[in-house]
């Protein structure tokens, strides 16, 4: 059975990607509205299993990001894009780790030592450990945002955490918290990945032209085309295409993108 919202979202995808953003806005409106009657009576403490990964859920989680986990739609694209893609011998460094699902994820088909994330929310971090805890894995953990350089940053706290950004959002509440640096390109240098997950809600942008991608095989973005804009998109993608890398499949705005032999 075809549900209201996948209606709105086919008509979105029909139209041009102005039309698509005002579609998608009411359909976010409206599961936001649904979800906040539903999370009354659905916080309850418990763990969940999603994509083979056990998930600690409960009133710490946003209205709307528990509802979109009970449903089996938390990075849903990206764990397909992960089952698909990764090899045994490849080192995986992941930017933005959230909860620690996609890490997790990593970890448990490659091994916890051929993993890497940062996440730049230090709100995220005691779950993320115990994302670690629940699926016994053990992977390297920097709470920092990921630049070319150390020092410091402004991060835009949202209520839900997948928002959180530092390009603040005019539309979207939140608060600005300080937060420490990171030289991704050192830990490149270091960890030798062979795959990078990015996740960094229009950070992407600015950070991917700048990034050193000797031995990086294949390249897993989320764009958020409605915070960078399709200008950003564009720049992002031209960064990657100059240096070899070829755009191979999108899920809905989840991007896979493959060194050119």
């Amino acid at each position: 059975m075809v549900k209201p919202y996948q209606v709105l979202r086919r008509l979105g995808a029909a139209l041009d990607w102005r039309w698509h953003y005002l579609v998608e806005g009411v359909t976010v409106g409206w599961r936001r509205f649904v979800a906040r009657i539903r999370w009354r009576f659905d916080s309850r403490p418990g763990l969940l299993t999603l994509n083979g990964v056990r998930l600690r859920i409960g009133p710490h989680l946003s209205p709307y990001v528990l509802y979109c986990i009970r449903r089996g739609e938390y990075e849903t694209r990206e764990a397909e894009l992960v089952r698909r893609l990764l090899r045994p011998d490849d080192r995986v460094l992941e930017l933005g780790a959230g909860l620690g699902f996609l890490t997790s994820l990593c970890a448990l088909i490659v091994g916890s030592d051929r993993v890497m994330a940062y996440e730049a929310n230090p709100t995220l971090e005691a779950h993320i450990h115990e994302t670690f805890v629940l699926n016994n894995v053990s992977p390297a953990l920097h709470m920092v945002m990921a630049d070319t350089g150390e020092g410091a940053a402004t991060l835009h706290v949202t209520e839900d955490f997948w928002t959180a950004s530092r390009i603040p959002r005019p539309s979207t509440a939140s608060r600005a918290i300080a937060v420490p640096t990171r030289n991704v390109n050192s830990d490149i240098a270091v960890f030798r990945p062979t795959v990078l997950i990015v996740d960094i809600e229009g950070g992407e942008r600015d950070l991917i032209p700048r990034l050193r991608l000797e031995g990086i095989r294949a390249l897993i973005v989320e764009v958020h085309q409605s915070v960078i804009g399709l200008d950003g998109v564009e720049q992002m993608r031209r960064s990657l295409s100059e240096r070899g890398f070829g755009l191979d499949e999108s899920l809905h705005g989840v991007e896979l993108f493959r060194h050119l032999e």
